[in-house]
């Protein structure tokens, strides 16, 4: 990976990010490479595990420019990821979850966002095993990939603030998800 260090303007810090579309099965996934990260295990971007932070694609013809990205900023980049750093480590130590969760989703036809109503439906072995790794590592989302559902196979990730699995496609498509400890507790 290349990195460059921010064009600074006057009093302001001017960064600069391709946005790429990368051919699916093109790339490899590769943990954090910060050097100023100091434990690898805290997660750099809250959204992604540690391991899945950057994307390694070796042939130019599998990226496609699709935008480019400008952010101005006051904090120099050095301070703002050493602040990031701290304010990680403090999720990070807040562990989540004391035992074992099992994970489930409401299947309800009714309403997908009422407890009232729910039909809970456990997450397959696979997804349980990725949506416990992603929660106990403070991370705010899971991207599962594609669920099969009773209308279809669509992809989906699961947003821990809300407690909602939110179809990629069409964000509208929501429904509650929960965390129950397997001796019965339950985290909403």
């Amino acid at each position: 990976p290349y990195y460059t260090y921010p064009h600074k303007d006057g009093d302001k810090y001017v960064y600069c990010v391709l946005q790429v579309r990368v051919r699916p099965g093109s790339f490899k996934c590769s943990g954090n490479t910060l050097r100023s990260w100091k434990n690898k295990q805290i997660p750099y971007d809250l959204n992604f595990p540690p391991d899945e932070l950057q994307w390694e694609v070796s042939h130019k013809d599998d990226l496609m420019v699709t935008g480019v990205m400008m952010r101005r900023g006051t904090i120099d980049p050095t301070e703002e990821v050493q602040q990031r750093y701290e304010k990680h480590s403090k999720l990070y130590a807040q562990k989540r979850g004391t035992g074992k969760g099992v994970w489930e989703w409401n299947a309800s036809s009714q309403s997908t966002l009422n407890d009232d109503v729910a039909v809970w439906t456990r997450y397959e072995e696979k997804h349980q095993r990725k949506l416990e790794e992603a929660y106990k590592g403070s991370l705010v989302a899971c991207y599962l990939g594609v669920l099969s559902t009773g209308i279809g196979q669509f992809q989906y990730f699961v947003d821990f603030e809300k407690m909602e699995q939110i179809r990629c496609s069409e964000n509208s498509r929501r429904r509650r998800v929960r965390r129950r400890e397997e001796c019965g507790y339950i985290d909403e």
